[in-house]
C-alpha cells in the first residue's frame, strides 16, 4: 500500500475538492511528515510543503488549501455548515486495504504560511515556493468508514445483552467513536439505560441481573412468589421494623457458580421495586464492597413511592472495589463483592417488594430520559450519534415526528477490547417485563494512537 497524505471534506464523493499532499501541486517537503502522538483533545501539527509549477498554478493550489482550511472552521463556528474536513495518513506497508487505505484525523483549524516569503516579489511569486501547513486536528485517527457490531434482536429491557466480542479484532489502539446507536422498540420507553464494557477477562459468565431471591434475606424479608416479577419471585419486606436496617445482602458468588472474574468492572446498579400499598413511601439505601459491612461504601438514599414496578438508580459500583490486577488478591477475592440493601418505611403502612438488581456497564454509559413516545402499543426508535468532535445528540422517532430527549452520556466510546452491551428500559407507568428491543445495532469508526494495527 502506498504512502497516503491527503485533504479531504466529510463528503467522501466530493473527490473533486480533495488535495493530494504527496502527488499534487502542492506536497510534501523532503524530509517527510511524523504525526504527533496524543490520545486525548486536539494535536496541533506543521507540515512541510513546497509548491511546484507556475505562479498561477501554485496560487491555485494555495487556494484550494485555503479553502478547505476555512471550511473546518466554519464547521465548528456555525452548526449548519454540514461538511467537516480530514487529514487523511498511512504509511507505506501499514496493515488496510480498500476502505481502510487511510486513516483520518478531524481538523479543527488550519492555516498555511509561507516559511521563507520573498517580500519584495510577492509571497508566491516563484514557480517554487517553500511553505508550512499548520494544522489543529483530533488527537485520534480513524477509519474512513465505520464498523457495524453484530445486531441483536428481541433483547429484554431488563439487563438484555449483545455480545461485542467479534469486534475484538479490529478494534484499534484507541476507543472507538460510536457514530449511531439505534434502538427499535416495541413500546415506547420513557427511560433508556445503555452500558457497554469491556471483555477484560471474559463475559461467559457475565451475569446482568442479580435475582434478590437468590441472596440472603435481612430484617422482616421474605421469598414471595408473583408473576410479576422477574423470574416469577421477589423478596418482600413488611416492616415489622420500620426504621432503616439491612434487608437483603447479595454478592457475585450466590449469582455465578464459577469464573467469578467475568462479572468485573464498574456498573450503575438499578433495582426493581415497588410498595404494596400507595400511601406507602419508603427509603432504599444501597451498600456496596466485600461481604463485611465495614468495608462497605454507602449509596444515597433512593425514595420508593409507586405501586408500579420501577427502575430506580442507586449509585455505581465497582467490582472488585479495589481494582483487579495480577499482583494482588484482588483477583482472588472477586466472589465476596456484592451489594447490601437497607430500606425503611417512612410513611403508610404497605411492604416494599424488591425484585432484582440490574448492573449497567458505566465504562461507557447512556442514559436517555423523558422519551415523547411512551405507552403501550407505540413503536418507536431511538438513536443517540457522536460527531467527529466528539459533541452528541440524541433523537427519538415516532412515525413522522421527532423528540429530542434528555440524554447524558459518560465515556460514551467502544473500548479497544469490546466486551458486551448491557440494556435496560421503562415506560413512563413502569416497568413491564415483556418489553424489549426489536432491534440493537452499534456502528462505530476504530479509532488509532498512530500506525493501524494488523
Amino acid at each position: 500500500m502506498a504512502d497516503v497524505l491527503k485533504l479531504a471534506l466529510s463528503d467522501y464523493t466530493d473527490t473533486a475538492s480533495k488535495i493530494d499532499l504527496l502527488g499534487g501541486r502542492w506536497r510534501l517537503l523532503m524530509g517527510g511528515f511524523q504525526p504527533r502522538v496524543a490520545s486525548k483533545g486536539k494535536v496541533q501539527e506543521v507540515i512541510p510543503l513546497r509548491g511546484d509549477g507556475t505562479v498561477a498554478q501554485v496560487a491555485a493550489g494555495e487556494r484550494a488549501i485555503q479553502q478547505l482550511l476555512e471550511q473546518a472552521r466554519r464547521w465548528q463556528e456555525d452548526p449548519f455548515t454540514e461538511n467537516g474536513v480530514w487529514l487523511e495518513w498511512s504509511v507505506d506497508g501499514e496493515p488496510g486495504a480498500g476502505a481502510y487505505a487511510a486513516k483520518r484525523a478531524f481538523l479543527f483549524d488550519g492555516a498555511l504560511a509561507p516559511a521563507m516569503p520573498d517580500q519584495s516579489r510577492g509571497a508566491f511569486a516563484v514557480p517554487t515556493v517553500l511553505a508550512n501547513l499548520g494544522l489543529t486536528r483530533h488527537a485520534c485517527w480513524e477509519n474512513e468508514v465505520y464498523e457495524e457490531a453484530s445486531q441483536a434482536t428481541g433483547t429484554s429491557l431488563l439487563g438484555g445483552t449483545m455480545d461485542l466480542t467479534g469486534e475484538g479484532a479490529y478494534s484499534g489502539t484507541e476507543p472507538g467513536r460510536i457514530h449511531e446507536l439505534h434502538f427499535e422498540l416495541m413500546t415506547g420507553q420513557d427511560k433508556l439505560w445503555v452500558g457497554i464494557r469491556p471483555e477484560y477477562d471474559g463475559i461467559a459468565q457475565f451475569t446482568p441481573v442479580w435475582e434478590l431471591e437468590d441472596g440472603t434475606n435481612g430484617t422482616d424479608t421474605t421469598d414471595v412468589v408473583d408473576a410479576t416479577a422477574s423470574d416469577g419471585n421477589k423478596i418482600q419486606c413488611t416492616f415489622g421494623t420500620a426504621t432503616l436496617t439491612e434487608r437483603s445482602q447479595i454478592s457475585v458468588g450466590t449469582v455465578v457458580g464459577s469464573n467469578w472474574h467475568h462479572n468485573i468492572g464498574r456498573y450503575l446498579v438499578l433495582l426493581r421495586a415497588k410498595n404494596s400499598a400507595g400511601s406507602t413511601v419508603c427509603f432504599v439505601r444501597m451498600r456496596s464492597g466485600y461481604e463485611d459491612a465495614a468495608q462497605q461504601s454507602y449509596g444515597e438514599y433512593v425514595s420508593i413511592e409507586s405501586t408500579a414496578w420501577h427502575l430506580y438508580e442507586l449509585g455505581e459500583i465497582q467490582i472488585p472495589p479495589v481494582g483487579y490486577r495480577y499482583e494482588n488478591e484482588s483477583r482472588e477475592n472477586v466472589l465476596l463483592c456484592g451489594v447490601s440493601l437497607d430500606a425503611e418505611r417512612v410513611s403508610g403502612s404497605g411492604y416494599l417488594d424488591l425484585d432484582c438488581l440490574v448492573l449497567i456497564p458505566a465504562y461507557a454509559l447512556a442514559m436517555v430520559d423523558n422519551g415523547a413516545f411512551s405507552g403501550s402499543g407505540v413503536t418507536t426508535y431511538t438513536e443517540v450519534w457522536t460527531l467527529p468532535d466528539d459533541s452528541h445528540f440524541v433523537l427519538e422517532n415516532y412515525s413522522t415526528h421527532y423528540n429530542y430527549p434528555d440524554y447524558a452520556l459518560s465515556n460514551w466510546q467502544m473500548p479497544c477490547d469490546p466486551g458486551v452491551l448491557v440494556v435496560a428500559g421503562e415506560q413512563a407507568t413502569g416497568h413491564v417485563l415483556t418489553d424489549h428491543a426489536d432491534l440493537v445495532q452499534v456502528r462505530y469508526y476504530p479509532r488509532w494512537r498512530l500506525y493501524r494495527g494488523v
